[in-house]
């Protein structure tokens, strides 16, 4: 039989192709209808050929790999999630790339561990994602993500920076309790609901400039340990920095808030700069 013709970059797919007449295997046909245990099967026989690289891989409906141990590089560049994916206490021990990959039904990541870098960028996700408790050891990056049901990173711990520059939030964002260990960036992310960054600490720089919060952000008890930049964001909705804390520079410079803010309690160590702010 034929080989698959997926092809992308050095990644040529060496699998048979199947029946369906498009040119690819079972893992990478868009078939709704494939067979899922002739995919598991097909799965398996790959990963003991070239281990965990699934690059355009189109996973069925209800897919986990929860409790997992990916020992090497785990590669879903552009793979296609097409129900629920379960990742919950997934191991990574290497690099996890999800670059392009996109997930077309509620995600599950809770108390995964992340031991090298994870890459998130230009990733889809339709569904709600839940990152709650996950530990990320190295860099985390979801620039330029979307989100497209609710996320929720409440308990992350994000050792390493955590890159979040373009994302875009449609849902409920929550990163309650949330630990930025290295530099945070989410400039000209934007928030279409809530965003809640109560109880989150940020160690290294954190950096809003021209992040959009379209519902009530809350940083409420948040902890800045250095510089916070928000110049240029803009707040539509209430915000809450109730008790937060700025131990370096914070600066709202072109800041607009147009409904209510709450700077009640906040403790401003280093200089607090607000000018042009509305």
């Amino acid at each position: 039989m034929p080989t698959c013709n997926y092809q992308r970059g050095d990644y040529n797919c060496d699998c048979e192709s199947d029946e369906a007449g498009d040119g690819l295997c079972i893992l990478h046909s868009k078939n709704p209808g494939k067979d899922r245990r002739a995919f598991n099967q097909a799965l398996t026989a790959h990963r003991g050929r070239h281990g965990d690289i699934f690059i355009g891989f189109v996973f069925p409906p209800s897919t986990s790999f929860s409790c997992a141990t990916f020992s090497g590089e785990a590669d879903f560049t552009n793979a296609f999630f097409s129900g629920r994916a379960s990742f919950g206490r997934v191991s990574f021990n290497e690099d996890a790339d999800f670059s392009g990959a996109s997930f077309n039904g509620d995600v599950d990541f809770r108390n995964a561990s992340f031991s090298e870098e994870a890459d998130f960028t230009n990733a889809l996700f339709t569904g709600d994602v839940d990152f709650t408790n996950a530990a990320f050891s190295g860099d985390a990056d979801f620039t330029n993500a979307s989100f497209r049901g609710d996320a929720d990173f409440s308990g992350a711990t994000l050792s390493g920076d955590a890159d979040f520059i373009g994302a875009s939030f449609s849902g409920d964002a929550s990163s309650i309790g949330a630990s930025f260990s290295g530099e945070a960036c989410f400039i000209g992310t934007s928030f279409s609901e809530h965003a809640d960054f109560a109880d989150a600490s940020f160690s290294e720089d954190a950096d809003f400039s021209s992040a959009s919060f379209n519902g009530d952000a809350y940083f409420r008890n948040a902890s800045f340990s250095e510089d916070a930049s928000f110049i240029g964001a803009s707040f539509n909705g209430h915000a809450d920095f109730t008790n937060a804390s700025f131990s370096g520079d914070a600066s709202f410079i072109g800041t607009s808030f147009t409904q209510n803010v709450a700077f009640r309690y906040v403790k401003f160590l280093g200089r607090s700069l607000f000018l042009s702010g509305k």
